[in-house]
């Protein structure tokens, strides 16, 4: 275990980080469930959500969370490139995918 070598004083820094990063998870976690209960459920509150309401909040979770997968995969592969470009003074060139392609046969 890494955590093991640490001091007392290192233990609770790392404690207290961890703790950071579950609330700004559920922060997040809060927000979605509001914004995708809002989308899906306009008008006044009921105590139980139809079958479609259910299914709407689903999917809007699902799409927000696929969203900030995709994102995050993306920023880190560019900061990959950035990080590889520093290294030997180049700028790596982006591929563009043909915006034709598999258009015509």
């Amino acid at each position: 275990m890494q955590d093991q070598n640490l001091t007392a004083a290192q233990q609770q820094q790392l404690a207290v980080l961890q703790l950071a990063e579950v609330m700004k998870e559920q922060k997040e976690m809060l927000k979605l469930s509001s914004r995708c209960y809002q989308q899906c459920n306009p008008g006044a509150p009921s105590k139980q959500l139809s079958s479609s309401q259910k299914t709407c909040v689903w999917r809007c979770a699902q799409r927000w969370t696929e969203s900030k997968y995709f994102l995050n995969q993306y920023l880190m592969s560019q900061a990959g490139a950035q990080k590889d470009a520093s290294v030997d003074g180049t700028m790596p060139l982006r591929s563009v995918k043909d915006p034709t392609e598999g258009y015509f046969a």
